[in-house]
């Protein structure tokens, strides 16, 4: 098995750094978001905490496919909660998984949550 850190490598994941988000924008399809998140995301979250530097526990990491499958990975509910709101897509563990919402409205919840919980 790859090392996360090869497997990144290979895929050429592109980040977007606006901390507490990190957005990763993942060049291959997935047929739905759960299948991005056990190929990729359970393993880049740690991946990028350890390269970027910052704590699973602070980070909010989504996960975007080439054909638009997201994924939002966060240890912090209060993120989640809030997409919950507008989407009322659950959680499942600490990630939540979203097939037909458009990417940038996600991003959009979080940026806009990050600015009230300042």
């Amino acid at each position: 098995m790859q090392k996360i850190s090869e497997k990144v490598g290979a895929i050429r994941v592109y980040f977007e750094i606006e901390y507490p988000l990190i957005i990763a924008k993942i060049p291959q399809d997935y047929s739905n978001a759960e299948d991005l998140a056990f190929r990729i995301v359970y393993g880049l979250k740690p991946y990028v905490s350890e390269r970027f530097k910052i704590k699973n526990s602070e980070m909010v990491l989504v996960v975007i496919s080439q054909n638009n499958k997201v994924v939002v990975a966060c240890d912090d509910k209060m993120y989640r909660n809030h997409l919950l709101n507008y989407f009322h897509k659950p959680s499942i563990g600490y990630a939540q998984f979203y097939d037909n919402v458009e990417p940038q409205k996600i991003i959009d919840r979080l940026k806009e949550y990050v600015n009230i919980s300042k």
